[in-house]
């Protein structure tokens, strides 16, 4: 990106809060954040919207993207990363439902159930990805 991104992060957390405004300079230069577009506020009621978000313990950041990249293009990119998962998902709640329980060993039984609760929370993260960009 040859432009400087707005960041607007978000802490209910004096001490973390503190921590970034010592880091400030830091923070701007090494990732080339917009100094003027550097935002450290209470957490929002609602997000940005066209955001991307980062979630770090008690602490969230959001990058507005318009302007930084095209909005369609990563609508239909994260829309098409979406469907690839729900049909994991489905694939891999049929494999659950079928003879495969009863026959395979028990611990890759309880791997693939572990994999689908991880693709469902992955469904999750990019569902809601896709809404901050709506």
């Amino acid at each position: 990106l040859s432009k400087p991104i707005p960041i607007i992060i978000t802490t209910d957390d004096n001490d973390k809060r503190q921590l970034i405004h010592k880091s400030r300079e830091e923070i701007i230069f090494l990732a080339r954040l917009n100094e003027e577009a550097f935002q450290i506020t209470d957490p929002l009621s609602e997000p940005p919207k066209h955001s991307a978000r980062i979630l770090l313990p008690e602490l969230t950041a959001y990058i507005p993207l318009e302007g930084l990249i095209d909005l369609d293009k990563e609508q239909n990119r994260i829309q098409k990363q979406l469907e690839k998962i729900k049909k994991q998902i489905h694939q891999l709640q049929k494999k659950l439902a079928s003879p495969f329980v009863e026959k395979a060993d028990s611990q890759l039984v309880e791997h693939e159930r572990n994999r689908l609760v991880e693709l469902k929370e992955k469904e999750t993260q990019i569902a809601e990805q896709l809404s901050f960009l709506s």
